[in-house]
């Protein structure tokens, strides 16, 4: 069984912030999903601290374009180049904000790989 990440809406439909900010979205490639996998099952991290990272590296991989915010968004190697990241985690709730609207934009599916015997 597979999980794969999938958009609810195109790939150019922006999404709109309370601040008449919007965000272009995309999801994960498959090496960043498969970091985002190894977080979540990290054993040395705990429950809180897992999350949170987990949060902040989603953002970075999944956000791809910007308008309204004063910094032109730029992508490193198909994820947000490291200082506009930080700068855009920086605050806690911010952080679980922007990934809960995020992530309500995207679902997740479930592939099964295997073929049924009947």
């Amino acid at each position: 069984m597979k999980l794969t990440l999938k958009k609810k809406r195109s790939k150019t439909d922006w999404i709109k912030l309370d601040d008449g900010q919007k965000l272009l979205i995309d999801y994960p490639t498959l090496e960043q999903s498969q970091g985002l996998e190894t977080i979540l099952m990290d054993d040395t991290l705990d429950d809180k601290r897992k999350m949170l990272e987990y949060q902040r590296l989603f953002l970075r991989y999944t956000i791809k374009d910007w308008k309204g915010l004063p910094e032109k968004c730029e992508l490193v190697n198909n994820e947000l180049r490291k200082d506009l990241w930080e700068d855009l985690v920086r605050s806690f709730t911010q952080t679980i904000n922007l990934f809960t609207l995020i992530n309500s934009e995207l679902e997740w599916t479930v592939n099964d790989s295997k073929k049924s015997d009947m």
